[in-house]
């Protein structure tokens, strides 16, 4: 027995026709096809099958009288489209394998028959190439071959090319893959056109509804059609978890579940049963983590996401998702003080798209909840490399604040805003951090005031004494027991104050002894922060070849898409290959510093624009120098400044 399963229109008739042609020649009496999708009454399975074999049917126990001719026979037995009918199925191929040794049944069903014995065989969607595969090895994944032979079956004009290639990558993949929804895309392409069928994905269910098949069954007549037949076959505590997991972005925990699938009915064991039976049907994804993360493919989560929308519990289930993405983030916040960086972002890395979700939600219904999750959330922004659109987050909440809000929870809100400061806006950063000291003080909080005072200190906009008070305070404030991750921001507050007084020898020291400590701890970006501070510390002792050495094991570490400190590595090595008068090595580095940029919102740009004149100069160019240190050339935008100083080669 071997059960080909998946969801609905993935194509398991199409490959099971497949195995009964080519086991045709290989069994006596051939392979059997017993198609099953028109049948409603669970009672005709049994003559169902006696009919494809052509057998006599018996009015006193028919499926006696077809367990008895089976017994002698040599044949592969398919039974197409079971899912509807599956106890009755279930039933007679147990019989079958029991008494009939010579048959081999194949079935083709949205759920396994969970026999003893059974192999499952489960489809997932055409494979779609990356986005940087050439056209000549993207032709051999199933989802681009398909789309290019249906899309040229439905408008001779069309030939995939180089310039087509990525809209036909994007469309398989947001179709996941799936053959039907491939199928009925493809026919929209002589209306539409590529870019024109990518652009109404949105409206998936109207795209990809109104084309007929003749080909096709009525239940895959539209992608709408399809999942209404899968829909069906669930139970109703099966439909009713389905779409409360359409509140997920980007996939979620078995816990994650729970906490907004439950309810008086349904326990978390029922939902953990659930989701298994989800699973089953291919409406749920999972994947082979440990533990496993759930998802649902593209096309069922907006199916799902359109029931909910028409049931009565869509808001109350958006609240539960909010309330437990909160919930979850106020973990990651705890461990991130206690994990290496690789295994924390392992646990929580996947989870940004419903921290997204969840703060949309909670600036528009329920603002101390939006507070409590910036506050929580802001951590992981910053190691994923996204502090830009941190800042934009908490920005928003900022005119809304309340003095009724739980004080521990504003406080953190001001002190992580102000750590998304650290390095581009000293000004804002120290008032962030004040306003988290006078909060955190009058609280108690130990830990909250220690971090408070970190960014205060480490803001650079305070003079020495100042700052060297503030480090003196969390000095007392610190205990033994604490984690290395936490007592190593005062090292770090100790670098910046330095840094800000020009103490160039003695920030070095410090780099030295917080590196070697971070490194030992596993946390790559301490490492990368603290290499970058030594770049700068070392160029300013007039030691460029030391800084470019620094940079370069900065750029080595990897991770360079989230590595903010990239931005610093490059700015230094342009720096540095200036004051060494090589104007060709400085150029390559600040092109590699504008492409950095660009996808960072320009964030550190200011710091190191001065770079461009400079550059201007050493390569012989003084009236544009003079052009970009001018009033007129300051009050360009970034790009408009690198156009300027580099050339189009930036564009």
């Amino acid at each position: 027995l071997t059960t080909l399963l998946g969801s609905g229109g993935v194509g398991k008739t199409t490959l099971a026709l497949q195995v009964a042609h080519a086991w045709q020649a290989r069994c006596r009496d051939g392979a059997v096809w017993v198609p099953l999708a028109q049948l409603s009454d669970p009672g005709l399975v049994v003559s169902a099958v006696a009919q494809a074999l052509c057998l006599p049917q018996s009015d006193r126990d028919p499926q006696a009288a077809l367990l008895l001719a089976l017994e002698s026979m040599e044949l592969l037995l398919v039974l197409d489209n079971a899912e509807h009918l599956l106890q009755s199925v279930t039933e007679l191929v147990r019989a079958i394998l029991a008494q009939a040794p010579g048959v081999r049944v194949l079935v083709t069903s949205q759920s396994p028959l969970k026999l003893h014995g059974e192999r499952e065989f489960r489809l997932h969607g055409l494979s779609v190439p990356g986005d940087q595969e050439p056209l000549d090895q993207a032709r051999r994944h199933g989802a681009v071959l398909m789309f290019a032979d249906e899309a040229h079956a439905a408008d001779r004009r069309f030939v995939l090319s180089d310039d087509n290639l990525p809209g036909v990558i994007e469309l398989c993949r947001r179709l996941d893959g799936l053959p039907l929804a491939i199928k009925l895309a493809a026919a929209r392409m002589p209306l539409l056109g590529l870019q024109g069928t990518i652009d109404r994905l949105h409206e998936r269910f109207r795209l990809l509804g109104a084309t007929r098949h003749a080909s096709l069954p009525a239940r895959q007549q539209t992608l709408l059609n399809a999942l209404d037949w899968s829909h069906e076959l669930l139970t109703p505590s099966e439909q009713r978890v389905f779409r409360r997991l359409s509140v997920f972005a980007g996939g979620f925990s078995l816990n994650m579940a729970a906490a907004v699938a439950r309810d008086e009915q349904l326990d978390d064991w029922a939902v953990i049963d659930v989701l298994g039976a989800l699973v089953d049907h291919s409406l749920v994804s999972v994947d082979a983590a440990d533990p496993p993360r759930y998802h649902l493919p593209e096309s069922a989560h907006e199916y799902a996401a359109m029931k909910l929308r028409d049931s009565q519990e869509a808001e109350s289930i958006r609240r539960l998702h909010a309330q437990a993405v909160t919930e979850m983030m106020e973990s990651c916040y705890e461990d991130y003080w206690v994990m290496a960086d690789e295994p924390w972002l392992a646990r929580y890395g996947g989870e940004l798209d419903n921290v997204r979700q969840a703060l949309i939600w909670a600036h528009e219904h329920d603002l101390a909840l939006g507070v409590q999750l910036s506050g929580a959330s802001a951590l992981l922004y910053l190691l994923l490399g996204l502090a830009p659109e941190c800042r934009r987050q908490a920005q928003m909440l900022e005119g809304q604040l309340s003095s009724t809000m739980v004080p521990a929870l504003l406080g953190r809100y001001w002190v992580e805003r102000s750590r998304l400061y650290w390095g581009m806006d000293n000004a804002r950063m120290r008032e962030f951090a004040q306003h988290g000291v006078s909060i955190l003080r009058e609280l108690g909080d130990a830990r909250g005031l220690y971090l408070a005072l970190r960014c205060l200190a480490g803001s650079g906009a305070l003079d020495s004494a100042q700052a060297q008070a503030v480090l003196d305070e969390m000095g007392r404030i610190e205990q033994a027991h604490w984690p290395t991750r936490l007592r190593l921001q005062r090292l770090l507050a100790r670098v910046a104050m330095l840094r800000a007084a020009g103490e160039w020898a003695q920030a070095q020291d410090v780099c030295m002894v917080l590196l070697a400590r971070a490194q030992a701890a596993g946390l790559p970006a301490v490492v990368s922060a603290t290499l970058s501070y030594l770049a700068g510390t070392q160029l300013q002792q007039g030691l460029p070849d030391k800084a470019l050495e620094t940079c370069r094991q900065l750029l080595s570490t990897g991770c360079q898409r989230r590595n903010n400190f990239v931005i610093h590595a490059l700015g230094i090595s342009a720096s540095a290959w200036l004051t060494l008068g090589d104007a060709a090595q400085a150029r390559q580095c600040l092109l590699e510093f504008v492409r950095a940029s660009r996808v960072r919102d320009w964030e550190w740009f200011a710091l190191y624009q001065d770079l461009l004149p400079r550059l201007a100069r050493a390569e012989g160019h003084p009236e544009v120098a003079d052009r970009l240190a001018s009033d007129e050339g300051q009050k360009l935008d970034p790009l408009s400044m690198c156009v300027l100083g580099l050339g189009v080669q930036v564009i």
